[in-house]
């Protein structure tokens, strides 16, 4: 498995739509790889935006997680200010 960090040009000004602002960074690597990219989300309304916009997505449906003491506490509350939804980028 290969990790890149694309960080965004200087002068970058975010989209006022936060689930836009990733699809379209999503849409940046998909270029940069010449391959599809396969974005992972909770969100519906996100999965719907990039469905549109023309990326491959994988609605996910439960916690992804390795952790499961930490999933546990997550699902009784306990670990707070996680985000439940954002990204990631998936080369075939």
């Amino acid at each position: 498995m290969t990790i890149e960090l694309v960080c965004d040009p200087p002068g970058h000004v975010r989209l006022p739509i936060n689930d836009d602002e990733i699809i379209d960074g999503a849409l940046v690597i998909q270029s940069l790889a010449g391959r599809e990219v396969t974005l992972l989300t909770y969100g519906t309304c996100q999965s719907t935006r990039a469905r549109s916009a023309g990326l491959h997505v994988h609605l996910l449906s439960r916690p992804v997680s390795n952790e499961p003491v930490r999933a546990a506490r997550r699902v009784a509350g306990l670990v707070t200010g996680e985000r439940r939804s954002g990204w990631l980028a998936r080369w075939h």
